[in-house]
């Protein structure tokens, strides 16, 4: 999860943002499960109040990035400006641009 987090602040690339989240969810889930165990039921609450909370982020997140990737695509088609690559990207006819909101262009 560290190096996750490392890769995303170092290139500012948060397409992994999902997994990290996913991975933060389930240490907590583990950890709070152990406390549990240790008879430590205070603290086993408070993690699994992190869990739920953690799991909604990513939930909200992911679905929040799909339905944002399916607007923009249905935008470009739609639109018929420029040549449609089939993966979300256009190209300008005038240049050898690439324009994406989504910075999918390669």
């Amino acid at each position: 999860m560290f190096a996750f987090s490392g890769y995303s602040l170092i290139t500012g690339e948060y397409r992994i943002m999902p997994y990290t989240l996913l991975l933060l969810g389930i240490m907590v889930l583990v950890s709070g499960i152990i406390e549990f165990q240790e008879n430590r039921k205070v603290i086993a609450i408070i993690s699994f109040l992190s869990v739920e909370f953690v799991f909604f982020c990513w939930y909200i997140y992911t679905f929040y990035v799909i339905i944002i990737c399916i607007i923009v695509r249905l935008k470009f088609i739609c639109s018929g400006s420029g040549d449609h690559n089939g993966n979300g990207n256009t190209y300008s006819r005038n240049s050898n641009r690439c324009t994406s909101s989504l910075g999918l262009c390669q």
